[in-house]
């Protein structure tokens, strides 16, 4: 799964994470492509979103303090279904958008 964040200069950068736990965060959450994942994004304000795999979950700037990654598919995702009606954009679509936005 990849994490996209705004650095504290504005730039976007990312990590990866492969491994089911939570991981702990503090920053400005741009995307967040979860591939074959599913699990929850944690906000500052005490607020969580779910994700199901396939997703590309748009972050929109909020204060991200933690992303959840579940061993199972959890049950807001309900059982596996096609991926044709979800967001399409990959992480090199994202990279582009990076490029793009690069002086």
């Amino acid at each position: 799964m990849y994490y996209w964040f705004y650095t504290s200069s504005g730039d976007l950068d990312y990590r990866l994470f492969d491994c089911a736990r939570r991981h702990n965060l503090n920053s400005r959450g741009y995307a967040l492509d979860v591939g074959a994942w599913s699990g929850y994004v944690h906000f500052a304000d005490g607020r969580r979103a779910y994700f199901c795999d396939g997703w590309l979950l748009d972050l929109n700037g909020r204060h991200v303090v933690g992303v959840e990654m579940a061993e199972t598919r959890i049950p807001e995702c309900g059982k596996p279904t096609s991926t044709a009606d979800q967001d399409s954009r990959s992480t090199d679509d994202l990279r582009l958008d990076v490029a793009r936005q690069q002086p």
